[in-house]
């Protein structure tokens, strides 16, 4: 179950970053043709956010943890990378008229 755990939290941090990678004009994305798959994952990603947050929460339960703190930490890590890709990296946070 720690595997599983581990595995859906990875999960999660690729989901978010793929998420913005194929809409935002970083390097390599620009090239290929991802706008059907970018608004696939745009359309689902509380289906994908709920089911793996579901499946991690699940496999977190059902473990028996010698140190809490790590997976704690973990979740907390993923928290972090949440919030800068959804609110930091978004396209309407990024493309913002500069103010002096």
């Amino acid at each position: 179950m720690k595997k599983l755990f581990y595995a859906v939290v990875i999960g999660l941090i690729l989901f978010e970053m793929v998420n913005v990678y194929f809409i935002m004009p970083m390097p390599g994305s620009q090239n290929m043709e991802s706008i059907g798959l970018a608004y696939f994952l745009y359309r689902f990603r509380w289906a994908f956010r709920i089911g793996l947050g579901a499946l991690a929460a699940f496999s977190f339960l059902k473990t028996k943890w010698q140190r809490r703190w790590i997976p704690l930490s973990i979740l907390v890590i993923f928290a972090a990378v949440a919030y800068v890709f959804n609110f930091q990296m978004a396209a309407d946070a990024m493309f913002l008229p500069q103010t002096q």
